[in-house]
């Protein structure tokens, strides 16, 4: 993994503009009192869609997304 690549979820979504700051913030602080994932927690929330999510997560890993029907 290079060093410029992200890889952390809501490093991601920030950088892409699907969160702001503040929901980051927040969300991080519901994560840490509750142990849930950052993810399910933004997308329960309705701060990002599960397919944002989705995509977020593959763009850490560095491979592509799929959706399954």
């Amino acid at each position: 993994m290079s060093e410029s690549q992200i890889t952390r979820i809501g490093e991601a979504l920030l950088a892409t503009g699907e969160v702001t700051e503040d929901q980051l913030s927040s969300a991080l602080d519901l994560q840490r009192r509750t142990g849930r994932r950052l993810g399910e927690v933004l997308v329960e929330q309705g701060v990002v869609s599960a397919g944002a999510l989705v995509k977020a997560l593959a763009r850490c890993q560095g491979v592509k997304g799929v959706r399954l029907r």
